[in-house]
């Protein structure tokens, strides 16, 4: 079930450094830029489209150190204003490491079958949207910023972050490969494989029924009722990738609220089973035909237009 390998918090206590000084320090910043959280960190920024200047995140540290009511924009002012709590969570955290990764543990393998390996290094970074991302199936970066001081959302983060750090077989990982040759299963897997990932990623983080909004406010209980405008916008990007293109508007496009729709409903009619088509075998073809059943047996509308599923469920990959 995967080594405990444990949370490096360098990045954090090298901030908690710095924030202790009235003016920055040269060599605490270079260790700080250093650390594998804080790089990995400003790359995954750029990959998504925020890129940041060095320049600018050297110029808002040095502001919000020197200057007590300076609000900078990656909230490295919260840092200052709660640096006191922030040492203790972390000396907490340094503490617990053990039973806060086996309780993560424990509600990963709730959705995923125990024979697959999870990997637990985890590094803790400061800023950004996001609540976490995972690299290569293996390194998990969690957002400190969003977590601190809150033990109960902390670990249902690295639940989710460690469902999408699960081991792949070398021989599923192989013909998913081979599967997306094509441009079209490509721009599908982008789509279509990223929802139903990431719907399953939350159903560890959240349970099948969402009884608290997602810090990160991707996943609401509001946008949720509103969950029919999303299928809106997903026909209109699967219609463009039909036509072999890519989709301007998959970037309206919240996969994550359509994700959570999607497997929760499987989840709850037919079981964790039936989820493993794509938690193991990264099938999401078989992920949409389930659902499709599912809406027809309950008589209800599954949003995705009836040429759309059609040409989703073509006999390859089924």
């Amino acid at each position: 079930m995967g080594d405990m390998v444990g949370i490096n918090t360098d990045s954090i206590e090298l901030l908690i450094k710095i924030f202790k000084k009235d003016k920055l320090d040269e060599n605490l910043y270079k260790a700080f830029m250093g650390t594998k959280g804080v790089r990995e960190f400003l790359s995954h920024e750029k990959i998504m489209g925020r890129p940041v200047s060095i320049r600018d995140f050297k110029g808002e540290i040095k502001r919000a150190v020197e200057n007590s009511d300076y609000e900078d924009g990656y909230g490295f002012y919260v840092f200052k204003n709660n640096l006191g709590r922030i040492e203790e969570d972390i000396k907490d955290i340094k503490r617990s490491v053990n039973p806060i990764i086996k309780e993560a543990k424990r509600k990963v393998y709730k959705v995923v079958p125990k024979s697959m390996p999870i990997s637990t290094d985890i590094k803790l970074y400061w800023g950004g949207m996001d609540g976490g991302f995972t690299l290569k199936r293996r390194e998990i970066y969690i957002n400190y910023r969003r977590y601190f001081g809150n033990r109960e959302e902390f670990i249902k983060i690295l639940s989710h972050e460690m469902y999408h750090a699960r081991k792949i077989s070398i021989k599923n990982r192989g013909k998913f490969l081979l599967g997306t040759i094509l441009k079209e299963n490509r721009l599908l897997y982008k789509t279509v494989g990223r929802i139903v990932e990431e719907g399953l990623a939350l159903i560890v983080q959240h349970g099948p029924d969402l009884k608290k909004d997602d810090i990160t406010e991707t996943l609401t209980k509001s946008n949720l009722v509103l969950v029919r405008e999303e299928f809106n916008i997903l026909n209109d990007v699967l219609w463009d990738i039909k036509a072999g293109e890519g989709s301007v508007k998959v970037k309206y496009l919240n996969i994550y609220v359509i994700g959570y729709f999607i497997i929760s409903l499987i989840y709850k009619e037919r079981g964790i089973g039936s989820l493993n088509h794509w938690t193991v075998d990264l099938n999401y073809r078989r992920i949409i035909k389930e659902y499709v059943e599912i809406c027809n047996k309950k008589g209800i509308s599954p949003n995705i237009e009836g040429a759309i599923i059609r040409w989703i469920l073509k006999e390859r990959g089924i």
